[in-house]
Parts: C-alpha cells; structure tokens; sequence
C-alpha cells in the first residue's frame, strides 16, 4: 500500500523517528536486552528515579565503590523485566525510597560485577538515543528554525484580515455580538 500522507514524525531524520514517537506518546524509551540466554528490559529513568540513584550513590560518595554503586542503581531502577517476569525483586513498600532500595539490594546481591557493568553500558546507550530525540525536537524549536522560501501563494493579493479592535466571531458567525 502507498500512502501519500506523511507521519507526524517524517520531519525528523529516520534514525530518531521511532524513539521521538516512544518519548512523545510513552514519556520514555525502552529496550531489551538479550545477553548471556537472558532477557533484560530496560527503560530510561523518571526524575524521581535518578534522584534515588543518587541519594543510594551517596553513601559510597568519594570511595572505589562510587562508580559501581551508580552503575547498579541505575540498572536497578531501570529494569522492567528479566527473561519477561516482571515481578523479579520483591516489593517492600509503596514508597520510592524502599522501592529503590528493594531494587538495589536486589542487583547487588544476586548479580556480578560483569552483569551490572554490561546492563549499565545498555543503559547508557538507551539515553544517547533519547538524547538523540531531544537534540533532534530542539532542531524545530521556534530559535533554530530557518525561515521558509517564499511561495507563490504568498505572493498573491493581501487578505482583509480583521483588526485587532474587531471582534473575530463576527467574522467567523456572520452576525455582530450582543453587548
């Protein structure tokens, strides 16, 4: 089927056009992971998110363990799935708090080094693209548009606009407002 239309997307360059879709109507990007026979879901952080990244992060602030401790909280707090079970890490209550700490007691408990540093380095990729995404919606942004051709519909006789004193129902109903 040819279709004639264009997407709402099609402005953007083709490597981005799919992940603008995913931050526009998700608010996020997402990805999986096959590694090692396993399936890993990862999906970028909310800001709530990152600052429980930092908050666990704080505590092996200024140590050797500063940049593992990061790289594990962030993978804990993005994953969405293991080999497609989503309730991999008990609950422990409803709060962002104990939720985080849930998620990184479970990855620094049960997983190696190798399996965080891998994950992360995902991670990192997925937030290029999403970087990408923005980088490429500032490119329409009001500032950096260049200005359009002239056209030869713009050429053609000047249209009665109403002034900014008329009222612009009168116009769009035929028939002057009751005052």
């Amino acid at each position: 089927m040819n279709q004639s239309s264009a997407g709402p997307f099609d402005a953007f360059p083709e490597e981005v056009q799919n992940d603008l879709e995913g931050l526009i109507v998700l608010g996020h990007l997402d990805t999986t992971v096959e590694w090692c026979g396993h399936s890993f879901g990862l999906r970028t952080l909310k800001a709530q998110e990152e600052l429980q990244v930092y908050r666990i992060v704080k505590e092996y602030q200024e140590s050797f363990g500063q940049v593992l401790c990061l790289a594990a909280a962030t993978v804990a707090l993005s994953l969405t799935h293991i080999d497609h079970f989503e309730d991999f890490c008990e609950k422990i209550g409803p709060s962002a708090r104990a939720f985080a700490d849930s998620r990184f007691a479970y990855v620094t408990e049960n997983w190696y080094k190798p399996v965080i540093e891998h994950l992360f380095k995902e991670y990192e990729l997925l937030r290029a693209r999403q970087l990408a995404c923005i980088e490429a919606m500032r490119d329409l942004s009001p500032r950096s548009r260049t200005d359009s051709p002239i056209s030869p519909d713009s050429l053609s006789a000047a249209v009665d606009f109403p002034r900014p004193t008329e009222d612009i129902r009168e116009l769009l109903t035929g028939s002057m407002p009751s005052t």
